[in-house]
């Protein structure tokens, strides 16, 4: 057998199924449907309660600067509220399910973090600005640039595991493809 005649087999053998299509959708969501471990529910439940003792921290000051305090500070607390209470409700949703989804909710909570830090970072970039004292302006942009840093090794480590679940996607229509067509070339 020639390799063009083989390639022309191959190529007319190439079609989607609507069985190839279940099959490869039920493998795609075993794959990115993951079942959390009990210590991993529990640490997304502690992390919940961390983020609500948070959310107590940042009301308390809120309510003590909300008429004296610098708009940016006021602003600050209040976006430390929002993102304490989005995260508790995320980090709920997970640890009661006991599932997650590898190619929504990873995304989610690396981009909820980098939103904050990136707002954080801007209101430490203005509020150092505008302090008399260099000393407290260096460290606020230090500290923050610190923490955008950390946020930045979550936004890389997401984007690999994001690429990697993509490539095992990828592996996996080709292997259920293959066998498909090895099936049918037995016939």
């Amino acid at each position: 057998m020639s390799n063009d005649n083989f390639s022309e087999r191959l190529i007319s053998l190439e079609r989607d199924t609507p069985e190839f299509r279940a099959r490869y959708e039920k493998e795609i969501k075993a794959m990115l449907d993951k079942t959390l471990k009990p210590v991993q529910r529990v640490s997304y439940g502690l992390s919940a309660a961390l983020m609500i003792a948070f959310a107590v921290f940042y009301s308390y000051m809120l309510v003590i600067r909300l008429h004296d305090g610098h708009p940016l500070v006021v602003a600050s607390y209040g976006l430390g509220i929002l993102f304490s209470v989005a995260w508790t409700v995320f980090a709920v949703k997970i640890a009661k399910s006991g599932r997650m989804n590898l190619r929504i909710q990873p995304n989610v909570m690396t981009h909820m973090i980098w939103a904050f830090l990136v707002f954080m970072q801007t209101i430490f970039l203005l509020l150092g600005g505008q302090h008399p004292d260099r000393v407290p302006s260096v460290f606020m942009l230090v500290s923050g640039l610190t923490f955008l840093l950390i946020g930045a090794m979550f936004m890389l480590n997401n984007k690999i595991e994001q690429s990697e679940l993509n490539m095992k996607e990828k592996l996996l229509g080709i292997e259920l493809r293959l066998a498909e067509i090895a099936e049918e070339m037995e016939v």
